[in-house]
């Protein structure tokens, strides 16, 4: 029963973590781009 439970946290953590620095190193190269076009200007 423990190692069930155990098993689909860490499945969840193993899908949900590479997606969610994905997002977070998006974010961070959007906020890069903005800072480059403001200078641009």
């Amino acid at each position: 029963m423990g190692w069930d439970i155990a098993n689909y946290i860490f499945g969840a953590i193993c899908i949900i973590g590479p997606i969610g620095l994905i997002v977070w190193y998006i974010k961070g190269a959007r906020e890069q781009l903005r800072e480059l076009n403001k200078d641009r200007d």
